[in-house]
């Protein structure tokens, strides 16, 4: 018979039945193995919390679990198969986020994966490989540190669409940038760069400059006489104009020469001296320097200087050489074969 409270309250001089008594001893049982023993027990079914959980001390007010310890403190959620995961679920207004971690044997094995149900993917990996990101990485510091030194330079970076950052050691040393790879076969990878660029020491170029402002341009190649034009076009840039012409004079010691115009306005001179009359003489070869022309077409015009005559046995070159700078305050070119073969800007 179920055990009744009502039943067994009794006055005094009432009569204690057996079956009475026998239902108090059964629940005494009852209640002895149901109770829970404050130094230590085991709950074989669920176990429900209406208040605050809290182990080691008193929870705060607003936590409803609290974990106090003087030793190291440790929450270990233990997956007993090798095919499976063990996961941390954390749910909020209705999005979630699942911390995982795959056992050996799972389809993943070895991860420790952040998962959010708004975006229905792991939105973060991390393996023996390292940590990947999928979505946009914001540092909210200014410093990115790689501190690994014998990092030996992958091929990772060169799948299609892929780049890469490396410290690299072994015999590239160097802080490498792989650019996007718009090209497998050959390998082709491309970096943009959209603003200022100041480089603090020397630039080593080991392969080609290839630049809308960089040109090479023969507007003349003629047989004389002077006046001779021609044209080129200009993205812009500085301009090395390179003259070389000859001439002669009909009056003996005369300097002569021949004056390089571009768009009609004097650019400068290259001129030699005659000591003797009705002799053709080489003007100095020049390189004139103009900058601040204008993106477009222009002229190059080459004419006498008073006292040179010119005629069919005279020669007259002007190469156009457009430099992508915007000032000359460059140092010199120089030419590094014997190192790697590239060119240095100092």
């Amino acid at each position: 018979m179920p055990f009744d409270p009502a039943r067994m309250r009794k006055r005094q001089g009432d009569l204690l039945v057996s079956a009475d008594w026998n239902d108090l001893i059964d629940e005494a049982k009852r209640l002895g193995d149901a109770k829970v023993n404050k130094s230590g027990d085991t709950i074989g079914g669920p176990l429900t919390v209406t208040g605050a959980l809290a182990v080691g001390a008193a929870a705060p007010a607003g936590v409803n679990a609290h974990i106090s310890s003087a030793d190291n403190v440790q929450l270990r959620l233990t997956q007993t198969r090798n095919n499976d995961w063990s996961r941390l679920s954390l749910v909020a207004g209705g999005n979630e986020y699942v911390l995982a971690v795959g056992a050996p044997g799972s389809s993943t094995p070895n991860e420790f994966n952040v998962y959010s149900s708004s975006a229905n993917r792991n939105v973060a990996t991390v393996n023996p490989d390292g940590l990947t990101v999928r979505g946009a990485l914001t540092v909210a510091g200014s410093d990115i540190y790689f501190t690994e030194t014998t990092h030996t330079h992958t091929a990772r970076g060169n799948a299609l669409g892929q780049a890469a950052i490396e410290n690299a050691a072994g015999g590239f040393n160097t802080l490498m940038i792989l650019g996007r790879t718009v090209s497998t076969d050959p390998v082709r990878r491309v970096v943009g760069l959209w603003d200022y660029l100041q480089v603090n020491g020397d630039l080593h170029v080991t392969s080609r400059i290839t630049s809308p402002r960089f040109r090479l341009t023969k507007a003349i190649d003629v047989v004389g006489p002077l006046p001779r034009q021609g044209g080129f076009t200009s993205g812009g840039g500085i301009l090395m104009i390179i003259v070389s012409g000859s001439g002669w004079t009909s009056d003996a010691a005369r300097r002569i020469g021949m004056r390089v115009l571009i768009d009609g306005a004097v650019a400068g001179e290259t001129r030699s001296f005659s000591n003797e009359l009705n002799s053709h003489k080489v003007f100095s070869t020049d390189a004139l320097v103009v900058d601040n022309i204008a993106a477009g077409n222009h002229t190059v015009r080459l004419e006498a200087l008073p006292s040179t005559n010119t005629d069919l046995n005279d020669f007259f070159t002007a190469t156009v050489l457009e430099l992508p700078f915007n000032n000359l305050s460059f140092g010199p070119i120089v030419i590094d074969p014997i190192n790697t073969g590239g060119v240095v800007i100092r």
